[in-house]
């Protein structure tokens, strides 16, 4: 199975658009509620408060429902005279701290016996790292392991995102309880795995180049998701209506721009609702087979091939291979960006000239500068849509097998 998105335009009316901001303003309250914990712990980590970041590990309440029982059901074999509340505290435990990094007996149970147990561990790796990092560059050898530090760092990004979640599902969904509040999995801040926790994990690459990993305050939010049940994931479009669960009874269903039908088959997994400036719209993240022809492209002309190279004084210039190995050259501009560059140099020497906001002085902007910025950040979105369309019919004119001399896309 493949996953793809497919992206339509939303006919929001009044009371969804207010739903749906009020939405997006919780969200971003949240992630930065979640961002200002983070930090909090993993400065607590830092000065080596270990048991001040396993009591607000272990403080968050969990439903013990589903594939979670089955999990704790499973530790009783391997603590056969505890019981069932104490199995689950156990079962937190080792998901914070898994086995590689710490043993975990029966007495852990008690916080405090488990912070007694993991904190000359934690100094004792802290002190290790002190040391080496005391040492000339030259001399230092391998990095030595701070297991325990990086699993008490995940289980706090995962904490807070978790506390998010249900932050969220307690003022905008009050009357959703047990296992349909997992179904609710915001993109921006519900989730602990989304993108919340994809923002505290750097690859090794990123951390080469000084990324750490740590996310970043966000000033707005303008996307919200969620999954869709197994059982609905046939029912989400209804012709040129589709069904947004988030909101409430009586206006969930939306009419959508339905310019292309969705592959046959095809099973809605995710589904994303985006606000544009003045416009709405949602993407649909689907399975289809891998032999689709949604997703899986035939070329036409096989026999040829192209190389492409971003020019100077074009675009992107094409070199296509004939099979007699012959070369032919063709240059690419992009003529409907050029049209609103005069434009776009126009209302910004007019923004220039206006009262602009200033938060070092307080000063506010005027109306008249709000009135063309919206004009500037409406035309810049008509760029970006214009830009992202040709660089798909472009990709997609030379996947079907284009050549010299064939019809070029749209926007050239």
């Amino acid at each position: 199975m493949a996953t793809i998105n497919y992206s339509y335009g939303l006919l929001v009316t009044e009371p969804q658009r207010k739903y749906l901001t009020r939405l997006m303003r919780e969200s971003r309250i949240q992630y930065n509620r979640a961002v200002k914990t983070r930090r909090r712990l993993k400065g607590s980590l830092q000065c080596r408060k270990v048991g001040v970041v396993l009591r607000e590990l272990l403080s968050v309440k969990k439903n013990n429902v589903g594939p979670r029982i089955n999990a704790i059901n499973k530790l009783a074999a391997d603590y056969p005279k505890c019981s069932f509340s104490e199995l689950t505290r156990l079962y937190d435990v080792r998901k914070i701290l898994p086995p590689r990094s710490f043993k975990l007996r029966a007495e852990h149970t008690d916080i405090e016996k488990l912070i007694a147990d993991v904190k000359p561990l934690f100094d004792e790796e802290q002190e290790a790292y002190k040391a080496w990092s005391r040492l000339p560059e030259s001399s230092r050898g391998k990095r030595p392991k701070g297991s325990l530090y990086f699993d008490l760092l995940s289980a706090a990004g995962q904490y807070v995102g978790y506390e998010a979640k249900r932050r969220i599902d307690e003022k905008l969904f009050p009357d959703v309880k047990g296992d349909t509040i997992s179904l609710l999995r915001f993109t921006v801040s519900g989730s602990y795995d989304a993108q919340f926790e994809d923002a505290t994990k750097a690859s090794p690459e990123q951390r080469k180049q000084g990324n750490r990993g740590e996310p970043r305050f966000k000033r707005r939010v303008e996307r919200i998701g969620w999954q869709i049940q197994r059982d609905q994931q046939n029912t989400v479009l209804h012709g040129d209506q589709i069904r947004l669960g988030v909101l409430p009874e009586g206006i969930q269903q939306t009419k959508v721009q339905l310019h292309r039908p969705l592959p046959d088959g095809a099973k809605v997994k995710r589904l994303a609702v985006i606000e544009d400036g003045s416009r709405w719209y949602v993407v649909l993240a689907i399975d289809v087979a891998d032999d689709s022809p949604a997703w899986t492209i035939v070329p036409a002309k096989p026999e040829y091939a192209v190389g492409i190279d971003p020019g100077v004084t074009t675009a992107i210039t094409a070199a296509y291979r004939a099979p007699d190995n012959t070369f032919d050259f063709k240059s690419f501009n992009w003529k409907l960006l050029d049209e609103h560059e005069a434009e776009k140099e126009r209302i910004e020497e007019q923004l220039a000239r206006m009262q602009r906001p200033d938060r070092r002085t307080g000063q506010k902007a005027s109306k008249r500068w709000l009135k063309l910025n919206r004009r500037r950040s409406d035309l810049l979105r008509h760029i970006r849509r214009q830009r992202k369309d040709i660089h798909h019919n472009l990709s997609r004119y030379w996947c079907l097998g284009a050549r010299a001399g064939s019809k070029r896309a749209k926007g050239f």
